[in-house]
């Protein structure tokens, strides 16, 4: 078999690529995504260290007191060092201008850090690596630029003025997030308190920094921190701890690590989403292939069969071809994954915190390769298993169509649909999210291959309007089947209905994110503000001829369970179980108001009320409902900062989170929180643009605590992340395009052979080589156009439901870019049509006309002798009007000779019988006796030997105005012996009618 299979494959090297890389594309993709997690985390793992810029890390909301402190002390290893750090946001200002920015500032040691190296480029142009221990800050140069300074200027931060001594050329302990708020700014640590920050309400974060003195022993020393201060062990989905009741934190350099490569992990989980499409891409091209491989070895099947191979034998030939060619595009296709892997650093220029290095994630090749042969095998062998029904002897007569090979079992289709759905589950991680996938893809090529039946042979309606042979021919051939035009559009369409999804979400993404994109956005989003200065901040905005500004109120709180039971740590299985754990387990921010905010609707229940009630009502976030797992009625309890609260849930929320208003997940009756300790958060509304800086150097002299968060500045950072992830989403997207195309070319390919028969007529008819270009062109250009056209009219419609009625975002759909994405896919795949099928003008008519007529005399030998007579015999020599009789065609086989039953088995053909009848008479079906069965080489039939009466009953009209009528029949049978030959004969017989 192994010999036979590989034996076969010879001369079909066009089929044979293109089934390598409709597989390679899609295993590509994939191991270059898993290769360049793992080389991530590699790096980050390398660079752990410096991340943090020491070993442990304790953080809390207020300075570790003096008992704690000698604690951590006799605790840790002889040899060990501390440092403290605080950082912070607030605003620094260029003195004597009203230009200011968000900040992130950090108090450092003079020996910061531990790890890593510090690059300061002093005013005086030198290299410093420490922070000198007197009054000067450091900064980004981000920050110079933004507001038109220079080293040498002069900030202010809080109540100090501070002269810009350098810029922060590298710095370790700054490079571990993916996302900041504003520049970094360093300061020593002494100068912390003359700013009036650590003691005017500002939102301080402390660190106590600890290098040991053995690299390895963090994990261990952390533990026992943690159990020293009763502190979680549990390490949670961000590997860390949540924290004590005081707001500690104890993590590593390894969780740092872990908490930076979760996003990553998170975007790689669905850019291998993204990169299944492309696989599943590949799967229809190895059908289409494959099928067409099939159909031009049929006569090759049937022969084996007809000298004793069993229809598994033959099948398992066409399974060891495809397994073969599967796992060769698996492994070329794991090779180009892992050296395309660079090529996704470079896209993400700058989001990664660390130098990456390149490295083999075997885990990733395997699966990998196990994907491919999985797909190549399943897409592969759903034409081949077609070949069980056909019967040799159909074949050879010319009887077997092809299109029985486009019957799809809805067995294998209800599988492949549920093992899509459980890989998908397995990739995200998430039901929902798997679930959502597969049904989408699923969903999208169901509407895709139905629009395509029904659009394309209206399209071909259209050469009427032409003319010209070439184009009329090309359009006619939109509306044949034989030529798979429904399976290219559906592969083509689905490639872009991806592209066009990521194009529309993206779009409208930033145009809500846009300064002015949305008049409800703020200017400023304002934090840290005390409860004593809200009356003076309303005046002050009153005084400013600001109107469109609110303010809510923040507490601080833990979520203690509902409904009397306690919070309990449930099995984490999927993405909904980690976030549940987390948005149980965090430090809740709790809010009132009187009611919704602009941006909020309730879906479910009323709003609270806000006067006193002998019971606490409370309004949660729908979506944060699930994650904590109650509903309308349950009871929810709060300590609220040593108070416990408990409250009924009265109502759900919808939300609009990318308005940038003040919004909480968990709002409670406005008396039950009116006496605890607060702070506000605040947004500011219709400012414009040439009074931002005016308002905002006023906020920062006169509150000089306050945070102030540019929505614009921010908006555009996070602008900035998405355009890089999208082009590392678009570049895995890429190869879903060329396995679209890949499948385009596979169909042209198999339908190769049927366009070189048509073009040698052509040819022979007159036709030249520009017909037969205009005939490609009319027909590759219009199923591409329509095809693309399609799948971006479907993404439309997919992103304006996703969009408006789950993400609460305003659909803004990018003319420009969908239309560079028609032509450019139009161009593509016209191209690959054309290019696929350029052999036909190369094809001469004689080679083929002498090649036909080889097959003829080869397929058509001479009539043998029949070894069967036919004749017919009545039940009776005369009959009466209106009455039915029976008649026989009786058929004597010479011995050794058989003919066939209905069915006749495995192999053979049943014998036919073709009436003449006079008018007014109709014959009924054949009345079949008893057959013999014979089974050989495991094929059975039935069949009649020496001699059979096939018996029909005719009816004749109720009158009929002769004496006599003639029957007449043509009887057509199949005679077999060693060899099977076909055989026929006329037969009739004279009836007398009675008076």
């Amino acid at each position: 078999m192994f010999k036979l299979a590989f034996w076969q494959l010879r001369g079909e090297s066009r089929k044979i690529w293109l089934v390598i890389f409709c597989v390679a594309l899609g295993v590509a993709s994939r191991v270059a995504v898993g290769s360049f997690l793992t080389g991530l985390s590699h790096s980050l793992l390398r660079e752990a260290r410096n991340l943090l810029s020491c070993d442990i890390e304790i953080l809390s909301r207020s300075p570790l007191s003096a008992g704690k402190r000698m604690e951590l002390k006799n605790i840790l290893p002889e040899g060990s060092k501390i440092q403290d750090m605080t950082s912070l946001l607030t605003m620094a200002a260029l003195e004597g201008t009203p230009r200011s920015r968000l900040v992130e500032l950090r108090a450092v040691d003079p020996g910061y850090p531990f790890f890593g190296k510090l690059e300061i480029e002093s005013v005086e142009g030198k290299i410093i690596n420490s922070v000198p221990d007197y009054p000067a800050v450091y900064v980004q140069k981000e920050f110079l630029a933004q507001i038109n300074a220079g080293l040498g200027s002069s900030l202010k931060i809080g109540k100090k003025v501070f002269r810009v001594q350098g810029v922060i050329k590298k710095d370790p302990g700054l490079g571990g997030g993916v996302f900041s708020l504003g520049p970094k700014m360093l300061i020593p640590i002494t100068e912390l308190q003359a700013t009036g920050l650590a003691e005017s309400g500002s939102r301080l974060n402390y660190s106590v920094t600890v290098a040991l003195p053995r690299e390895g022993s963090a994990e261990e020393t952390a533990n026992k921190i943690k159990k020293m201060w009763g502190l979680s062990q549990k390490p949670g989905r961000f590997s860390e701890s949540f924290g004590s009741e005081e707001g500690i934190h104890v993590r590593t350099a390894a969780d740092k690590q872990n908490q930076i490569r979760e996003f990553f992990v998170r975007l790689g989980e669905y850019l291998r989403l993204v990169s299944l499409i492309a696989l599943l891409l590949g799967g229809i091209g190895v059908a289409s292939v494959v099928r067409s491989y099939v159909v031009e070895r049929l006569p090759s099947a049937a022969t084996l069969e007809t000298l004793g191979a069993s229809s598994s034998q033959v099948t398992g030939i066409f399974f060891i071809q495809v397994l073969v060619l599967g796992a060769i595009g698996s492994l070329l296709g794991a090779l180009a994954g892992a050296s395309l892997q660079k090529l996704l650093p470079l896209l993400l220029g700058g989001f990664i915190p660390v130098q990456y290095d390149s490295a083999l994630d075997f885990k990733s090749i395997g699966s990998g390769i196990a994907l491919g042969l999985a797909v190549s095998v399943f897409f592969g062998l759903l034409p081949v298993l077609s070949l069980k029904k056909l019967k040799p002897l159909q074949v050879f007569r010319g009887e077997a169509s092809p299109e029985f090979l486009n019957r799809i079992p809805w067995a294998a289709l209800a599988l492949g649909s549920a093992s899509l759905s459980a890989l998908a589950i397995l990739e995200s991680r998430s039901i929902v999210k798997g679930l959502f996938f597969s049904g989408s893809f699923l969903g999208s090529a169901g509407i895709l291959y139905a629009l395509s039946r029904f659009v394309l042979p209206r399209a071909a309606l259209s050469r009427k309007f032409f003319s010209s042979f070439g184009p009329r021919h090309g359009l006619s051939n939109l509306a044949r089947p034989s030529l798979s035009p429904y399976g290219a559009a559906t592969a083509l369409g689905l490639s872009a209905f991806l592209l066009g999804a990521l194009a529309v979400y993206h779009s409208s993404l930033l145009k809500e994110l846009e300064p002015g994109g949305s008049d409800k956005i703020p200017t400023f989003f304002v934090i840290d503000i005390q409860d004593d200065q809200v009356a003076d901040l309303r005046a002050h905005f009153m005084k400013s001829g600001i109107t469109r500004f609110m303010m809510s109120p923040m507490i601080k709180a833990r979520y203690r369970g509902y409904n009397g039971e306690p919070i309990s740590d449930r099995k984490i299985l999927t993405r909904e179980d980690e976030q549940a754990q987390y948005f149980r387990n965090r430090e809740q921010n709790l809010s009132f108001r009187e009611k919704p905010g602009e941006n909020e609707k309730i879906v479910r229940g009323q709003w609270m009320a806000s006067a006193a009630q002998d019971k606490t009502e409370a309004s949660l976030e729908e979506w944060f409902a699930e994650r904590l797992g109650v509903k309308m009625g349950d009871t929810i309890k709060f300590d609220v900062q040593g108070v416990e609260v408990e409250a009924v849930i009265t109502s759900l929320r919808k939300v609009n989170w990318a308005s940038f208003l003040p919004t909480f997940f968990i709002y409670l009756t406005p008396a039950s929180l009116a006496d605890a300790p607060k702070t506000w958060v605040g947004s500011i509304l219709g400012v414009a643009p040439d009074q931002k800086d005016i308002l905002q150097s006023q906020l920062v002299r006169l509150f000089p605590n306050l945070t102030i968060i540019d929505v614009g500045e921010t908006a555009a950072r996070i602008a900035e992340i998405l355009k890089k992830i999208s082009w590392a989403v678009s570049f895995v997207a890429l190869f879903s395009v060329l396995a679209g195309l890949i499948v385009l070319a596979g169909l042209a390919v198999s339908a190769l052979r049927q366009r070189e028969k048509e073009s040698v007529l052509l040819k022979v008819l007159g036709a030249g080589a520009g017909t037969l270009f205009s005939s490609l062109l009319s027909e590759f250009g219009v199923l591409s156009g329509l095809s693309v056209l399609m799948g971006l009219l479907l993404s439309s419609g997919f992103s304006w439901i996703l969009l408006t009625y789950f993400l609460d975002l305003s659909f803004s759909y990018p003319w420009r870019q969908l239309l560079s994405l028609w032509a450019l896919l139009f161009l593509l795949s016209s191209f690959a049509g054309l290019l696929t099928s350029r052999k036909i003008f190369s094809v001469r008519p004689m080679d083929m006309l002498r090649a036909a007529v080889f097959l003829m005399l080869m397929v058509s030998p001479a009539r043998a002798e029949s070894h069967v007579t036919a004749e017919l015999v009545p039940q009776s020599q005369s009959v009466s009007p209106g009455k039915s009789f029976t008649v026989a065609v009786r058929l004597r086989m010479t011995e050794g000779w058989h003919t066939y039953s209905d069915p006749p088995g495995d192999s053979g053909l049943p014998t036919q019988i073709i009436w003449d009848l006079p008018q007014g008479f109709s014959a009924g079906k054949i009345l079949w006796p008893a057959p013999k069965k014979i089974t050989e080489s495991g094929i059975t039939n039935y069949v009649y030997e020496n001699a059979v009466d096939l018996k029909v009953k005719i009816s004749p009209p109720r009158t009929i105005d002769r004496k006599k009528i003639v029957l007449k029949a043509k009887v057509k049978w199949l005679e077999c012996k060693d060899i099977c030959q076909p055989g026929s004969a006329w037969v009739q017989a004279e009836v007398l009618i009675k008076p």
